[in-house]
């Protein structure tokens, strides 16, 4: 389900629709930016029992767009804006989406709203703009 639509997020910033890779890589300093009021669960912090998958946009203009689904009983999405790195600054935020039941109508419904969301912020935005220093970076929750 987060497959098309981290192809039309990187069609969008980059004009490719291939234009992304899945998985972390730390040595780059990948890692999720926002905060997100997670409760810990463990010495790193807050880890899914399930995982996570984790995907982003080639970088395009500095920046780049990672789509991330948390899963544990259930599933919820975040997505971020995040530029000049490695390290990388947060730009935008979107999510967390609301913990929902994985290949239920209702999850695919969240994954495209928040899709909708960073596709209409890359159309109306500049990568030049400065980084925001407000906290309350977040868009609507999808």
């Amino acid at each position: 389900m987060m497959l098309p639509c981290i192809r039309r997020i990187a069609e969008t910033l980059t004009g490719d629709p291939d234009a992304w890779s899945e998985g972390i890589n730390h040595d780059n300093g990948d890692r999720t930016l926002g905060e997100y009021g997670w409760i810990d669960n463990c010495e790193e912090g807050f880890v899914p029992d399930g995982g996570f998958i984790w995907m982003a946009t080639d970088l395009h203009d500095g920046r780049r767009i990672v789509l991330d689904a948390l899963l544990d009983d259930g599933v919820c999405f975040i997505a971020e804006a995040q530029r000049s790195g490695p390290p990388w600054v947060l730009e935008q935020q979107w999510g967390h989406t609301p913990w929902h039941r994985a290949r239920m109508p209702r999850t695919a419904d969240q994954v495209q709203q928040l899709t909708d969301a960073v596709v209409a912020w890359i159309s109306h935005s500049s990568p030049d703009a400065p980084v925001a220093e407000d906290p309350e970076r977040t868009a609507a929750t999808a």
